[in-house]
């Protein structure tokens, strides 16, 4: 299992708020990094909010307290994407393999993803036959003929 140092390193300097915010706390930071990863990811001995209550020397209250501290959500939110970064290549290959498979959503996604895809594009499978169409609405090619 991971450590809480681990855990630090994941969600990036701990010490510095995203945001513009430098005033936190080091255990207001160390409860939002807890917050920003996966329960999965963290520690066994630090599942839930009494395990880091105890861990950081606080009560639940005091946790109460900081979740809604302006501007605390935002930095978990930070935070988290920091995590979720660090598995951003595992998400877009799977989203290609989906795609290459055959699924119309994940082919537009990757699109989108890669800024190909616009709003006057169109995807369509067709499963007779094992191609995919890019093709553009026939509003667009009036406007093109226009222009």
């Amino acid at each position: 299992m991971i450590s809480l140092e681990r855990l630090y390193k994941l969600s990036g300097d701990f010490n510095v708020g995203q945001e513009g915010r430098t005033d936190w706390s080091e255990v207001q930071l160390k409860y939002i990094t807890w917050l920003s990863v996966p329960e999965k990811l963290r520690p066994d001995d630090l599942q839930t909010r009494a395990d880091i209550a105890d861990a950081l020397g606080l009560g639940i209250d005091t946790l109460d307290t900081y979740e809604i501290t302006p501007l605390f959500w935002l930095e978990v939110y930070q935070r988290a994407r920091n995590v979720i970064g660090h598995e951003l290549t595992d998400i877009l290959q799977a989203m290609a393999t989906r795609a290459k498979a055959g699924s119309v959503q994940a082919a537009k996604l990757c699109l989108h993803t890669l800024g190909v895809q616009n709003e006057v594009l169109e995807l369509r499978h067709q499963l007779d036959v094992d191609s995919l169409i890019i093709e553009r609405p026939a509003r667009e090619e009036k406007k093109e003929e226009e222009g």
